[in-house]
């Protein structure tokens, strides 16, 4: 008898498109057929619900939730620091418009109990909220414009966590404030 892999072709039934191992004839994979077929078999829909949750249900990431938060809480602070469509800069008093200004922290952003606190934030220019030679100057000058209260509550609080489901919280209470605002100035 000439061998399998001269021929080509399956040794059980003669086959050219399988291989004797994967031939239904087998003895061995008839063992197999006979307890698949036994089982019962599941419906093809299952009642049950699937654990894996659409991209719609996932909740954001406290990274995509903090981008959302800082550029709702910008918007917010240019809204309402802005008269007769102008803004001035905290520091140096300078005059700004909507797209020049910036919003500056007295403290830095990373520290995010502080980030989102209207007392360190303000509106500001470019040129006062980039550090170079002068910055010392524009530090101190924040801090007596801020008072030193403010700033010893500020230093005490940015040591403090803040949990993902806390600043989810803080960001919706600023969206209502933020189309409150909105609805006052008549402008969306």
């Amino acid at each position: 008898m000439v061998s399998e892999a001269k021929l080509g072709c399956c040794r059980w039934c003669g086959s050219k498109f399988h291989r004797g191992w994967q031939c239904r004839e087998n003895p061995k994979n008839q063992q197999k057929i006979q307890t698949s077929m036994n089982k019962p078999k599941s419906s093809p829909v299952s009642c049950k619900r699937s654990t894996r949750r659409s991209k719609r249900e996932t909740k954001p990431t406290r990274a995509n939730l903090i981008k959302k938060y800082d550029t709702l809480f910008s918007k917010y602070l240019r809204l309402k620091a802005q008269t007769n469509n102008t803004l001035f800069c905290y520091v140096c008093g300078r005059r700004l418009t909507y797209d020049t200004a910036v919003v500056m922290h007295f403290i830095s952003r990373r520290f995010i109990s502080v980030r989102f606190d209207e007392d360190n934030v303000h509106i500001g220019c470019r040129k006062c909220n980039t550090p170079d030679i002068d910055q010392p100057k524009v530090l101190a000058r924040y801090a007596e414009l801020l008072g030193e209260e403010t700033v010893k509550r500020l230093n005490n609080q940015k040591q403090q966590r803040i949990s993902t489901i806390e600043l989810e919280a803080n960001y919706d209470s600023l969206r209502q404030a933020y189309n409150l605002l909105l609805k006052e100035s008549g402008s969306k």
